[in-house]
């Protein structure tokens, strides 16, 4: 009879990449003797593991490896095993250190970062790790003999932490980074990812699914106007326009027309994306967060205006046209200019895409909106783009109509409430008003403000007058924000004396 011992290294080594076979299973086989300790010792053995058990980290580490990131695939899936063992015993430490507490803030949860943090000691790819893990464990069925409820009830409060955390610091590099680099895309990706912190959205997914709608507009393109100029354009030329917010238009109004017009078809006609219904009275059921999000809008090509002409423009910049998004206080414009270089120009200059009805050019007299009346602003030719954060501003103003599902509708509503809260308050951090209105929220649901009241200093410490209007604000807002922590203090003491009286009784 033939045993395992009789096979070859090579045959065994196929076995052990079956993926039926676990990255557990693989250990305990090789803690069986030298030999099998030998044959499991092959990096492409783990490298193939790990992909198995996590296939949407493969974009991830070839990016890594297109860096030329010497990457040992066993010591990846030591680290992963080490994550694992980590985030159960913050789980539980969780559990000892916050049984009476409902909702947790920031501050409660910063020794937490080490788990994910790369500038703590984490490793570089633990983020992705304990997210994984922590999904897992939401996953189980309360039935299975490895779940542990309380770890599951805690693991939702981490994961929107390590979430936002790690959104936080995207956020601030996003921002800080010049104009030409803040892409409307990456913006909106942002906004995904912390309206939906139980789902893995990768940017780098979202880039791809806008190249190949910029790949098959070129495609159609050649096929029409096989001696477009664009043709003739370099990769290093398509690469920056993908990366940089262009400053003007690189063709004539011409080949800009032709490439607009063909954008047109393939992504209204071929791809057949749509527009949502608008806002009430239109839409009676109020809008949805699949029509907002740009991951939902460009897996189900539907979506509201604002998705839609990030989706535009971003193709479009790819193609070296550019078209910007301008806000109006009751609608936007998703405006082109053949040439934005130009000092001095008509009226005719500018142009509107009707992104809701197949993103048909249109003149300044064609807009629905203005039609047969005088345009909303002095002169239509002289507005300016929208900003990112004025995106994301419009964006959380959208979320906030959005009606959570029924089953779940009141402990919804209040985690949506929160972080689009927590969303505004760190696109504007020096705004009052996101400030007092995010503090009074905490307030009411008995959640730590100390960060809140931190901030809040630091912002009065900035002003040079403080008997300006925000300065004196501020520092009513302190004063009650503060006088209340004494009190509920002063209760919880007065309620910890009356336990131990009842004790001793």
């Amino acid at each position: 009879m033939t045993t395992i011992t009789s096979l070859s290294n090579e045959l065994i080594d196929i076995i052990l990449q079956q993926e039926s076979i676990g990255i557990k299973d693989v250990v305990n086989f090789g803690s069986t003797c030298k030999r099998f300790l030998a044959v499991i010792d092959d990096d492409l053995l783990w490298h193939r593991k790990l992909f198995q058990r996590w296939p949407y980290l493969k974009k991830m580490y070839h990016k890594r490896i297109q860096d030329k990131e010497d990457i040992i695939f066993k010591e990846e899936v030591k680290a992963s095993i080490k994550c694992r063992n980590n985030l159960r015993c913050h789980l539980t430490q969780m559990s000892d250190t916050f049984f009476n507490k409902n909702e947790l803030a920031d501050v409660d949860l910063v020794h937490c970062d080490t788990l994910f943090c790369p500038n703590m000691g984490a490793h570089i790819m633990s983020y992705y790790f304990v997210i994984d893990e922590i999904l897992n464990i939401l996953n189980m069925s309360p039935l299975s003999s490895e779940c542990n409820l309380t770890h599951q009830y805690y693991s939702k409060k981490l994961l929107t932490y390590i979430q936002q955390r790690r959104l936080r610091d995207l956020w601030h590099e996003f921002i800080s980074c010049p104009k030409e680099q803040q892409l409307l895309e990456q913006a909106a990706t942002i906004v995904a990812q912390w309206y939906q912190p139980d789902k893995f959205i990768f940017y780098l997914d979202v880039e791809i699914l806008l190249d190949n709608i910029a790949q098959q507009v070129l495609e159609n393109l050649k096929n029409i106007h096989c001696n477009h100029p664009i043709f003739s354009i370099s990769a290093e030329q398509f690469s920056f326009w993908k990366y940089n917010n262009i400053k003007d238009n690189q063709w004539s109004r011409k080949d800009e027309k032709q490439i607009l017009d063909v954008l047109r078809i393939v992504l209204f006609d071929q791809l057949n994306f749509s527009s949502s219904p608008g806002p009430y009275p239109f839409n009676i059921l109020g809008p949805k967060a699949e029509h907002i999000l740009i991951d939902s809008v460009l897996e189900n090509k539907a979506g509201n205006v604002i998705s839609l002409a990030i989706v535009f423009q971003s193709v479009a910049r790819r193609l070296g046209v550019r078209c910007d998004l301008v806000c109006f206080p009751t609608h936007f414009f998703l405006s082109w200019k053949p040439k934005f270089d130009k000092k001095n120009y008509g009226d005719d200059e500018y142009y509107y895409i009707d992104i809701l009805h197949g993103g048909f050019i249109r003149s300044k007299n064609e807009c629905p909106r203005t039609r047969g009346r005088r345009c909303p602003i002095e002169s239509f030719n002289e507005h300016h783009e929208i900003t990112s954060i004025e995106v994301v501003l419009r964006m959380i103003n959208s979320l906030q109509l959005v009606n959570p599902p029924y089953q779940h509708h009141e402990t919804r509503a209040l985690q949506v409430r929160r972080a689009l809260m927590e969303l505004r308050y760190m696109v504007e951090p020096n705004n009052i008003d996101a400030i007092d209105n995010l503090c009074r929220h905490y307030l009411h649901y008995h959640i730590n403000i100390s960060g809140l009241v931190a901030e809040l200093h630091k912002l009065l410490n900035s002003y040079s007058d403080k008997t300006s209007v925000e300065a004196t604000r501020i520092i009513e807002m302190l004063q009650a924000f503060e006088s209340y922590i004494k009190v509920r203090n002063y209760n919880n003491l007065l309620s910890k004396v009356y336990d131990i009286h009842h004790l001793k009784i």
